[in-house]
């Protein structure tokens, strides 16, 4: 009698230690989803973070263009303008350049395109 109690004890500890394991390692599974969630918002924070930044530079650097006073408006004033734009050429917001020549064939390309369909 005896030793079928404490084969039944030795079983019972067993399984509670089992289930302890299972326990710790269901919460562990648990904790792992949630901190993958966390480290994908975490990069979609800094993303937006960084998109935002962006955009507060360009509206900032829109913002500095120098506009002219009355006072410095003078005779040649519009000549000295072309000069400095033939010197440093005028840039988008974006800084983006486009080739005017590139979008002129485009454009012939097109209407050619269009005249041969009858």
């Amino acid at each position: 009698m005896f030793v079928r109690f404490i084969k039944a004890f030795k079983q019972a500890e067993q399984d509670n230690e089992n289930r302890k394991k299972m326990a710790t390692a269901m919460k562990e599974a648990q904790k792992k989803p949630q901190e993958q969630k966390k480290n994908i918002l975490n990069v979609k924070k800094n993303n937006q973070d960084a998109v935002i930044n962006e955009l507060k530079n360009k509206t900032r650097m829109v913002n500095e263009k120098r506009l002219l006073k009355q006072d410095e408006v003078y005779n040649g004033a519009l000549e000295d303008i072309l000069l400095g734009l033939k010197n440093e050429p005028y840039r988008r917001a974006d800084a983006v350049r486009r080739s005017q020549r590139r979008k002129q064939e485009t454009v012939r390309l097109s209407r050619t395109m269009d005249e041969t369909d009858f």
